[in-house]
């Protein structure tokens, strides 16, 4: 059953499918902290050399790049395309009211957890600096569990910091994302042999969120010769990397991020047809649902694992631990996140969210 705009009071102007991709990638987050740190499910069993199939936390990580890529250059490209500018200030707004005010109660409320503590992990004054000011990802390996996840929120923030001012410049905005694209492999490979960076640097990731820049803005034409090519180049990877396949780390290592990243690009526009299983699945009522409430739902899922501040308690165990995080990634979704997105469109659009306002009352 595909949603309708109607049905959950989505704006007009949202892109389909990429909710749904939201949905799959939290899913996929979720299940991949569960079965690495969550206790009932490593439990010694005749079934746990098939756990590594089921850990894709990584990857669902990778999925938001992309998406966030495609969809930040995809707004810069119509902005340009209506006014002929681009806004910093705008942008660095709708980011700001976007970002911040969730996260940042996460931290206040993950604070206040560390004074209280009961048994569980232990929080140093670096574990928030590197939190607060999104530098995480240059420090991944001695990160604490509880706030490991801003690592991603750290290169998103950097791209955030460096793509709108370098798209400004048109030479700038071909080139910047194919050197991006064409280094994280080498990074891959410098980072495997010296460890110069944090597991989790933006130097390491840059490749899945400029690939989905970089078809944000055009080459379309590439997806449709190639795709078939992309998707099984990337699937071989994938289960080399999982089976680990004797000599198959010089394929790996540098190039299965980036071709798992174009395989997901290749699949989105592949989603984007109306009437295809893609659509059909990735725009159900569910997975829309979840993929609205993903980023709260990604910043709160990690305090319902064994390893977090929290330590061990019924609600960091499964089963009670996933309806658990459900429930306050909603009410975080419901009254802090979208109170905000309202409030910014107040700024930023003030007689059009006036007009809004008459014609509803």
């Amino acid at each position: 059953m595909e949603v309708k705009n109607k049905d959950l009071k989505l704006q007009p102007d949202r892109i389909p499918s990429l909710d749904g991709w939201r949905g799959v990638s939290i899913l996929l987050v979720i299940l991949g902290h569960q079965v690495v740190d969550g206790s009932s499910l490593m439990s010694p069993s005749p079934f746990s050399s098939y756990f590594k199939w089921l850990t894709w936390h990584i990857y669902g990580v990778e999925v938001f790049f992309v998406i966030s890529g495609f969809l930040i250059t995809s707004l810069l490209m119509k902005e340009l395309e209506k006014t002929k500018r681009i806004s910093l200030r705008d942008f660095y707004i709708r980011r700001i009211f976007r970002i911040l005010p969730t996260y940042y109660l996460l931290l206040f409320v993950v604070f206040l957890l560390n004074k209280v503590n009961n048994g569980g992990e232990i929080l140093t004054a670096k574990d928030f600096l590197k939190s607060l000011f999104f530098v995480s990802d240059f420090d991944f390996d001695r990160s604490s569990w509880t706030l490991g996840h801003s690592w991603s929120l750290s290169v998103e923030e950097q791209f955030y910091l460096l793509w709108p001012a370098v798209f400004c410049i048109p030479k700038l905005r071909k080139i910047v994302p194919v050197f991006f694209i064409c280094m994280a492999p080498l990074f891959r490979i410098i980072h495997h042999r010296y460890q110069l960076f944090g597991d989790a640097a933006f130097l390491l990731h840059c490749d899945a969120i400029f690939i989905g820049a970089f078809f944000a803005m055009g080459k379309r034409e590439w997806i449709g010769k190639y795709k078939y090519i992309i998707v099984g180049a990337a699937a071989i990877s994938l289960f080399c990397e999982k089976e680990i396949i004797p000599y198959s780390g010089f394929i790996t290592v540098p190039f299965a991020r980036t071709l798992f990243s174009g395989a997901i690009i290749c699949l989105i526009f592949e989603s984007f047809k109306q009437g295809s299983v893609l659509y059909r699945i990735l725009n159900t009522k569910g997975l829309v649902r979840i993929g609205l409430i993903s980023y709260s739902l990604y910043l709160w899922q990690q305090l319902f694992f064994p390893p977090s501040i929290l330590g061990q308690q019924k609600i960091t165990n499964f089963p009670i631990n996933i309806p658990v995080m459900f429930v306050l990634a909603y009410a975080s979704y419901r009254f802090v996140e979208a109170p905000f997105i309202k409030l910014r469109k107040r700024l930023l659009l003030p007689a059009q969210y006036a007009k809004t306002k008459a014609g509803s009352g």
